[in-house]
């Protein structure tokens, strides 16, 4: 039996439940405080990955049950189907871990932004005391697999992201010269502005935040200008395109009825789910149109592969010499004295 047959994952991710579902049940800001706060007096140790892509709770201590009661909570409204649910534990879970540490597992392959909010989760987790003893040495050797495939791979290099192709989307409609509102202050929206700047240098950039402060940082930063966060109802007619990335408990904005091209990045959606539109981009209609060029990339992922199970085996060995250790050290303190 593994040492960490007890360690598991729970969660909702992208190859099971649509946009949706994983802006229901997603555990973002105040919703992952709280689901610790709930949890932390039953036992749990662990941490939460909630990305655009996946809500993944990874956890020892208490129950299954206990896990989705806690997330619950949080999540009230959600609908929490075993049809959709992932489960797995010890080296099961540690092989999920290390594929999407290292973007094997992941919307589109090679995902580049997935390392360092795995890193986040893992700080947050680690600052609040959750990862005693052998999560340590789980969470350590998942980044540690993530960057030996970036160093011996091509798989996570290449221009091909949600955000690069969103600038490619709006150069195509609308030329070099756009006028572009970003909802959000966030990593996805720095991407989206680098990737603004450097295909449509003419385009006309307002910025917007719940603080007004970091709106104005990041618009100087970005060379755009600041603007206060519109208002539920707003028309969003001055602009040709509205890209949103707003941390949000549920949606917030209406699809505008003009010609203005929305990307909403949320999870959960800043737009109104239910109204659709040739117009309208959500997450996974982003993720399904990205040409991933995987004439490079579909030839690493061999290399990826043969790296996660490289590190399952030194994790295994890992396990089998401290065993040896422990029966070593048993055994001597079990013997007569000379």
């Amino acid at each position: 039996m593994s040492l960490i047959e007890d360690y598991r994952m729970i969660g909702f991710n992208h190859h099971q439940s649509d946009f949706q579902m994983r802006g229901a049940v997603s555990l973002h800001g105040k919703r992952g405080s709280g689901f610790l706060n709930h949890a932390r007096p039953l036992g749990f140790t662990g941490f939460v990955l909630s990305t655009c892509n996946r809500t993944e709770i990874y956890f020892r201590g208490i129950t299954e049950l206990e896990v989705l009661q806690s997330w619950r909570t949080q999540c009230p409204q959600a609908i929490f189907s075993k049809d959709y649910l992932i489960q797995l534990s010890g080296m099961d879970m540690l092989n999920h871990l290390y594929a999407v540490a290292c973007g094997l597992d992941a919307k589109v392959p090679g995902d580049n932004e997935i390392l360092g909010q795995l890193k986040i989760a893992i700080n947050e987790a680690r600052e609040a005391k959750l990862l005693p003893g052998i999560w340590q040495k789980i969470t350590n050797s998942a980044i540690a697999c993530s960057r030996k495939v970036r160093d011996a791979t091509n798989f996570n290099r290449g221009a091909t992201s949600i955000p690069y192709t969103i600038s490619k989307q709006i150069r195509s409609r609308f030329g070099l010269s756009p006028n572009i509102l970003i909802l959000g202050t966030g990593e996805m929206a720095s991407l989206c502005i680098k990737y603004i700047n450097k295909h449509l240098p003419e385009r006309r950039l307002a910025i917007a935040s719940r603080c007004p402060e970091k709106a104005r940082r990041a618009a100087t930063e970005g060379g755009g200008y600041a603007v206060l966060l519109p208002e539920p109802n707003a028309g969003f007619s001055g602009y040709d395109v509205v890209i949103a990335a707003l941390q949000l408990d549920h949606h917030q904005f209406e699809i505008p009825q003009q010609h203005t091209l929305v990307f909403d990045l949320g999870i959960p959606a800043n737009f109104h789910p239910g109204t659709y539109s040739g117009r309208y981009f959500h997450l996974d209609r982003l993720a399904t149109g990205v040409k991933i060029t995987l004439g490079c990339r579909s030839r690493e992922v061999e290399k990826v592969n043969r790296i996660i199970r490289e590190q399952l085996d030194g994790w295994s060995a890992w396990e089998a010499g401290r065993k040896r250790n422990t029966e070593y050290l048993n055994l001597t303190a079990c013997s007569p004295s000379s």
